[in-house]
């Protein structure tokens, strides 16, 4: 029997986190600067990237192997 895992990752932009709005990342000049830059004009929330992560463990996933999956709301399109 061959033992076979699937090693993916999420890489995520700019996130929303609690650590990120405390050092102003919520601030609408902050705001102002970063979301002109992200293709669908919004910073990411805790919740985005979780839900690819669901994914990721689901079956749903099953022959989904050796990805780096960015969650960053399309920043590296501009």
């Amino acid at each position: 029997m061959m033992l076979v895992s699937n090693v993916n990752c999420i890489a995520p932009g700019f996130v929303n986190s609690s650590r990120a709005i405390a050092q102003g990342r919520n601030s609408p000049e902050s705001l102002a600067r970063l979301e002109p830059t992200i293709a669908l004009r919004r910073l990411g929330w805790p919740v985005d990237c979780a839900r690819v992560v669901e994914f990721l463990v689901t079956d749903l996933s099953d022959y989904v192997t050796g990805q780096v999956i960015a969650v960053d709301g399309g920043i590296a399109l501009f």
